[in-house]
């Protein structure tokens, strides 16, 4: 009758009420319910919905061999055993949106929280929280810009608890910590194949693509500046590329 009311009359077997006590149980499995249940309630960290609605990993994602593998390897080790996977490389090489694309299996995806400026993570809210609550949950923790000076303290502090709870952490620096239980790796860079792929997805294909790949030195952040200026300055090609714009 309710339904009805509402203008959903012949949905009653689609449709499942749940009680309070079951939402709660949702919300604490699965951060992306809690999300929706309440306003701004992880100020500290996006769900995998907003993560991906960032401007920076809409673009379209061209896909080296490499970067294949490195995802397929993150997916297997948030589902088997691994507590902490460390991402390195250098800037532009696409950690953070290799990891995206890692943890968009539905296997994974409702269970993570990507956090975005990592050296601020051990003066978060949600740090302390985790603390304090042991979380037997399912929860993959993505900390971006994890720097080697704040990972030690963090890894300190949550490796008695990683089991359910598993972190991916990434960096663009030196790293010369030990610890055998965190699985460390490194972005690559694209091949010129990939990199003409990205180039001609945004200004189409072209002879004189060959002359911009060697630019870009394997980087797809400095192949979509180049393309961004190409694109913008389609009458003189010469005229000096901008990398850093947004």
């Amino acid at each position: 009758m309710v339904l009805t009311e509402v203008g959903f009359g012949g949905y009653e077997d689609l449709i499942e009420v749940l009680g309070a006590s079951q939402l709660a149980e949702f919300a604490e499995r699965y951060p992306g319910t809690a999300s929706l249940l309440a306003v701004d309630p992880i100020q500290d960290a996006w769900v995998l919905d907003e993560w991906q609605r960032d401007a920076h990993m809409a673009n379209a994602f061209e896909t080296s061999p490499e970067q294949a593998q490195m995802i397929a390897h993150i997916r297997s080790a948030l589902q088997g055993e691994a507590k902490h996977i460390r991402v390195l490389g250098e800037p532009g090489l696409g950690k953070t949106r290799i990891v995206l694309e890692s943890v968009k299996d539905e296997n994974i995806a409702p269970y993570v929280l990507y956090i975005q400026h990592g050296a601020q993570f051990g003066q978060s809210r949600l740090f302390r929280q985790l603390l304090k609550v042991r979380y037997d949950k399912p929860l993959v923790l993505v900390i971006d810009e994890l720097p080697e000076s704040e990972l030690s303290d963090i890894w300190r502090h949550l490796k008695p608890r990683c089991g359910s709870l598993k972190i991916v952490s990434l960096d663009h620096g030196r790293d010369e910590t030990y610890d055998e239980e965190i699985d460390r790796i490194t972005a690559p860079r694209l091949p010129d194949e990939t990199i003409k792929k990205i180039l001609a997805s945004r200004v189409g294909e072209s002879r004189e693509l060959d002359r911009w790949v060697a630019i870009c030195e394997g980087s797809p952040r400095v192949a979509q500046a180049v393309a961004d200026n190409l694109q913008s300055n389609p009458g003189d090609l010469l005229k000096p590329i901008s990398l850093y714009t947004t």
